[in-house]
């Protein structure tokens, strides 16, 4: 089914380092050899919020300064770990599926233009058209319930991203923007 014309999604993501990136996509490489074709369907990225305009850099900053906050509430080093495999839509009714993130979105500053925030983050292994609905474990091929080993890390950025839909179901193209890192812990960045 073709993509409307014109169809341009903005989100911010929440991008892992590239050393972890690396290690996910070992994962889709061993899950597209097994078949599964939408395995690089979304960047090694988790959404965290569908907006009207891009982020400005400060906006990005305050957020990337809240993320950091809030992976020390979950673990005393500050790391984020991969979890369960779980799904959330998109705004086009299609459904992103992969690993869950062991860290919550925080409040977003209210400069940004949200349209909906992501409860959860989940790291996009692909996109499903929403006639499969039922759990990730049962699209067309099983995911694993968990990635295994978990990956585990503390270097990530936002950014903001564009998603286009291109001629077919599960593909998409992005471009992603100039990250902004997580800053260090008593970092004081403004």
């Amino acid at each position: 089914m073709p993509a409307a014309s014109g169809e341009l999604y903005r989100f911010i993501v929440f991008i892992p380092h590239a050393n972890v990136r690396a290690e996910f996509n070992k994962y889709r490489r061993e899950l597209f050899a097994s078949g599964f074709a939408a395995a690089y369907s979304f960047p090694a990225a988790a959404p965290v919020a569908l907006v009207q305009a891009p982020a400005s850099m400060y906006e990005l900053r305050r957020m990337a300064a809240l993320f950091r906050e809030r992976s020390y509430e979950n673990s005393a080093a500050g790391r984020i770990q991969t979890a369960s495999i779980s799904s959330a839509y998109l705004p086009n009714g299609k459904i992103i599926a992969g690993p869950r993130l062991s860290i919550e979105t925080p409040p977003i500053p209210e400069s940004v233009s949200v349209i909906a925030t992501f409860p959860e983050l989940i790291l996009g292994v692909g996109v499903f058209p929403e006639r499969q609905r039922q759990s990730p474990l049962r699209l067309p091929l099983r995911l694993p319930p968990t990635l295994q080993p978990p990956i585990s890390f503390s270097a990530a950025a936002l950014a903001n991203m564009t998603l286009r839909p291109l001629e077919y179901e599960t593909s998409y193209s992005w471009t992603i923007g100039e990250p902004q890192w997580l800053p260090a812990r008593n970092s004081r960045r403004e």
